[in-house]
């Protein structure tokens, strides 16, 4: 073969050599910018996602945070329902011996007084009547505060499990 025709072949050998680097360059141009294309994209969607779940932590808190107040204040709110409760029981009790006081009082006014005595009994007695009112009154505080207080406890109940659901998110 002639020196030559080498020559033309080692040229021809090198311009396909280069047009082949020149198309694999581009495919990897193609293939680099589309990789760079979905890892922006990726990293986009990623970035939301990573804001969202911030946005969505704060809000948990601000929620923890608001029923914790207001598990407090039930607290606060309970405690104060349990003294009042505590005072009428005391008040009841109370009422309750000067009932029994003023029932033996009359039972022995009334068996050992003679008729000019009992003026005084009719006095003891509306006296009575007005301790029974008093009491009677005083029972219905009672159940009233007794009610009050189931309905704080159910709404401290909700409230904690509310905190715990939330604590869970």
């Amino acid at each position: 073969m002639p020196c030559g025709s080498k020559l033309d072949q080692s040229r021809y050998n090198l311009v396909e050599i280069a047009k082949s680097l020149s198309l694999l360059e581009e495919c990897f141009m193609q293939l680099k910018s589309e990789v760079e294309d979905r890892l922006e994209d990726h990293l986009t969607d990623t970035e939301k996602a990573l804001l969202l779940s911030n946005s969505n932590l704060e809000q948990a808190k601000d929620t923890i945070n608001t029923l914790s107040e207001q598990n407090s204040e039930f607290k606060v709110l309970l405690n104060d329902l349990y003294l009042k409760n505590s005072e009428a029981n005391e008040q009841l009790a109370e009422q309750k011996e000067v009932v029994k006081g003023l029932e033996k009082e009359i039972l022995h006014l009334t068996s050992s007084m003679e008729t000019k005595l009992l003026c005084q009994v009719e006095g003891i007695e509306d006296e009575l009547r007005r301790v029974i009112s008093e009491t009677d009154g005083l029972l219905e505080e009672v159940a009233s505060l007794n009610d009050k207080l189931e309905m704080a406890y159910a709404i401290s109940d909700e409230h904690e499990a509310i905190s715990i659901e939330a604590l869970q998110l």
